[in-house]
């Protein structure tokens, strides 16, 4: 990790912030328990009210290239697609 990016503060600040939303939390919460971490780690925990929960590996492979795509747009806010549906507009 580059932390002398011109945009690093920027872009750890987008990842804090799109994970507070999806943890529903604020993001100075999690950066306060980000600063106190020891290891540089990301843990993700899937839960089921089954009692025989078996995680399909097909299931874990998606849901791991996810999570490396949303903390990669995450990181790198410059690279937003626009669409246009309006033929009136142009981009």
């Amino acid at each position: 990790m580059d932390e002398s990016a011109p945009d690093y503060v920027e872009s750890v600040t987008n990842v804090f912030e799109k994970l507070a939303v999806i943890l529903k939390t604020s993001s100075e919460q999690l950066l306060a328990s980000a600063a106190v971490a020891k290891e540089d780690v990301l843990r993700f925990r899937i839960s089921s009210a089954r009692a025989d929960f078996q995680l399909p590996l097909s299931f874990a492979k998606t849901l791991i290239s996810a999570t490396e795509k949303l903390l990669k747009t995450a990181a790198t806010p410059n690279c937003i697609i626009l669409v246009c549906h309006s033929k009136r507009l142009s981009i």
